[in-house]
């Protein structure tokens, strides 16, 4: 951020209030410090500066992001809360010791970011060693730029290649599908031509009936129609099994 507005509350004279009761009257009014070089402190209204702008922004001289940022900025110090950071906070950059973070916190110095681009006048009024620590910021955040370069080309990597894997499954699966399809049809034609074991469920019952079993077959040692009901989950009639199975009796004991 090229300026930094630096927020306060004056006391200054109101001159109407002053006139009528013939003496020096105060009121609170906002103020914002842009701090732009060692040079440069420009104080103003803050209700000056925000129409300023809205002005800079409709004339292209701010854009509107930037505006919306310093008026949340406002409107969190008016509102006495801390206000928005834009960057990694000051408190948690390995290379500042808790007694410099507060420091720099105190001189309005919040982010990692504001440090590296902090102005000449607020160098100065961190005093000494205050260039070194702008300048192993910059160098962290040059790093960290990289860093975040290589995850971000990574994840793209990885993102291309699970897309390639979908596909791959989507193909397989229309593949399978394909196939079941295939064989249904298969089954459906089979059952038209009267085949002996056309019917899946029927023959995945027969082959669970126990010889051993006197409930699984009736006294003519057929199987047992209440039995293969059960196990196929629909309604078997005789000539079904007899058109399926014709050879199907219980083996009698010797």
């Amino acid at each position: 951020m090229a300026v930094y507005p630096q927020f306060e509350n004056r006391a200054v004279r109101d001159e109407e209030a002053s006139v009528k009761a013939g003496r020096e009257v105060l009121k609170d009014e906002d103020w914002v410090v842009l701090v732009i070089d060692q040079n440069t402190q420009i104080p103003k209204r803050v209700e000056h500066w925000l129409k300023q702008i809205e002005l800079d922004v409709i004339n292209g001289r701010m854009t509107s992001d930037l505006a919306g940022r310093y008026k949340a900025m406002y409107d969190h110090w008016k509102a006495g809360k801390e206000i928005p950071l834009e960057g990694m906070d000051i408190r948690q950059w390995p290379q500042a010791t808790r007694a410099t973070a507060e420091n720099l916190i105190r001189q309005g110095i919040r982010t990692v970011e504001d440090l590296a681009e902090a102005p000449e006048a607020i160098l100065q009024r961190i005093g000494a060693g205050a260039r070194d620590l702008q300048s192993r910021a910059k160098a962290y955040l040059e790093a960290s730029d990289g860093k975040a370069a290589e995850e971000i080309l990574s994840l793209k990597e990885t993102i291309e290649n699970q897309n390639i894997l979908i596909k791959d499954l989507q193909k397989t699966i229309a593949d399978l599908q394909a196939q079941l399809e295939g064989k249904g049809g298969e089954n459906t034609d089979a059952t038209a031509d009267g085949g002996g074991t056309e019917n899946s469920d029927l023959a995945a019952a027969v082959s669970l009936l126990n010889q051993d079993d006197e409930s699984h077959w009736n006294k003519n040692g057929d199987p047992d129609l209440t039995v293969l009901t059960e196990l196929t989950g629909r309604r078997v009639t005789r000539a079904e099994v007899e058109k399926a199975f014709p050879d199907l009796k219980r083996q009698q004991a010797a």
